[in-house]
């Protein structure tokens, strides 16, 4: 794996958590808070945009990164609250971070989907959407306000995994951008200083020779769909938060 000896996988009992052992030591860390995208998932060997963006931009900015993996694949909104209330080795990772990325909010609708994503419970996706809208500004308090974590805080938006010209595209959109419409809230990005990586425009519509985007950045176009990010996509998810610092 590129870099393997810069960041391990290590696997916690209370929290996944991925270091790079040869940094231990450096002055700058960089917090990963999430789901399964953020921990990886879709990459080849788990090497996600997370461990892209550490190892390959910040890794090279400070002179060296401790890197916090603190992500959990499954997680909803509500988890990812609880987790941050309850962890305190997390809450000290997060107030001594002078990077943060939070990748949250997918698995809020993902399980409203079955028959390998061809059926929407839409009562479902309603209920992911009011739990987020609910739950994002208690893990923005927590974050800012209990902890007091300073650093620079970067929020991935999600992305609609249905090609353009399929007919769930239009169902499960609305639901993606009212998430999105939270995450990117002038006010409250405001009110609690962070930036937004917009992922969902930059995974839609098509590339110049007319295929389709979703089909290079995620597994979605398999016969057993898979909406994660391929590596292709994990880059340009780092990709587009490297544009942010």
């Amino acid at each position: 794996m590129k870099k393997m000896a810069k960041a391990m996988a290590v696997l916690m009992v209370a929290a996944p958590m991925v270091m790079a052992p040869a940094q231990a030591m450096a002055a700058n860390k960089y917090s990963a808070l999430g789901d399964s995208i953020a921990f990886g998932v879709g990459a080849s060997f788990l090497y996600g945009y997370t461990l892209m963006y550490a190892n390959d931009f910040l890794y090279y900015k400070y002179g060296g990164i401790d890197f916090k993996q603190w992500s959990v694949p499954g997680h909803k909104s509500g988890d990812m609250l609880n987790q941050i209330r309850t962890y305190p080795t997390m809450r000290t990772d997060i107030k001594g971070s002078t990077d943060l990325t939070v990748s949250i909010g997918g698995n809020n609708l993902l399980g409203c989907a079955s028959s390998n994503y061809s059926v929407i419970d839409t009562a479902c996706a309603e209920r992911g959407v009011q739990n987020f809208a609910a739950d994002w500004p208690q893990i923005l308090s927590e974050i800012r306000s209990s902890i007091g974590a300073a650093g620079k805080l970067t929020v991935m938006t999600l992305y609609n995994p249905y090609r353009g010209d399929e007919a769930l595209y239009a169902t499960v959109d609305p639901y993606v951008k009212r998430i999105n419409a939270v995450i990117s809230n002038t006010t409250t990005k405001t009110a609690y200083n962070y930036r937004v990586a917009d992922v969902y425009s930059s995974f839609l519509g098509k590339f110049a020779d007319g295929s389709w985007k979703v089909s290079k950045y995620t597994l979605f176009s398999k016969a057993t769909r898979d909406p994660h990010p391929s590596t292709d996509g994990h880059r340009e998810i780092a990709r587009l938060h490297q544009l942010l610092y």
